[in-house]
């Protein structure tokens, strides 16, 4: 089992919906749903691990969904997966599901 953290084989990047809480439409800023997308490389594997500080990698206090693609071709087919997940102390960690090996993953994280 690999495990892959944000510093090293997994990229990210962050984006927000600001100005706009989700919730109440009274609140800006801290309550802007956020989200982040992890890429995993071609070389992991079902079973792989991968750790995410929200806070300080995506900018998220509460992690609300998360949706996954596998590439089930190299950078051409995808297909939906579900990672398992749990969440400790602001760190995400995601568990790839049963499935193929060597496949690039891409996961959705969405939170505030």
């Amino acid at each position: 089992m690999v495990a892959a953290t944000m510093d090293k084989q997994v990229e990210g990047a962050l984006f927000n919906v600001t100005n706009n809480d989700m919730v109440t439409e009274l609140q800006s800023f801290p309550f802007d749903l956020k989200f982040h997308l992890i890429t995993l490389p071609d070389t992991t594997d079902a079973g792989d691990t991968a750790t995410v500080d929200l806070w300080k990698e995506a900018g998220m206090k509460r992690l609300i969904g998360i949706k996954g693609w596998a590439h089930s071709t190299n950078n051409s087919v995808i297909v939906t997966e579900n990672p398992t997940t749990t969440v400790s102390n602001g760190q995400l960690t995601l568990t790839v599901p049963a499935g193929t090996n060597n496949d690039k993953r891409v996961y959705l994280l969405v939170g505030v």
